[in-house]
């Protein structure tokens, strides 16, 4: 069963968070080879996302560590200035190389409407 964690999301604002996989013995999992994703819809029903992150491309949204257990997720300040919600429901999911998929977060969003601009 995924973690619970809220995020509280600033418009306009770099949100950057650093999340450590650790098995039942508080070891780090190794996530060599893993990608992740992060999806964000108002409801879990919906089909039309409203932030979409991954692993993949030349400038991912997130970044996978190695033996340590890491996975680094950042919206920048440019993604978070165009969105325009006020919450919406996300979860983070983690693959293994061999295909394996565990999800490791859910949650909400909630958008603070940025005044300056």
């Amino acid at each position: 069963m995924p973690g619970q964690y809220d995020i509280d999301l600033k418009q306009g604002e770099t949100w950057v968070r650093e999340i450590v996989w650790k098995d039942a013995a508080g070891t780090a999992v190794t996530v060599t080879g893993y990608t992740a994703a992060l999806m964000a819809r108002r409801k879990i029903a919906d089909t039309a996302t409203l932030l979409s992150l991954s692993s993949a491309g030349v400038s991912p949204a997130i970044v996978v560590g190695t033996t340590d257990g890491k996975f680094t997720i950042t919206i920048t300040a440019a993604v978070s200035a165009a969105l325009d919600f006020e919450t919406a429901v996300y979860d983070f999911k983690v693959t293994s190389s061999t295909g394996i998929v565990t999800y490791l977060l859910e949650g909400t969003i909630t958008l603070s409407k940025a005044v300056t601009r």
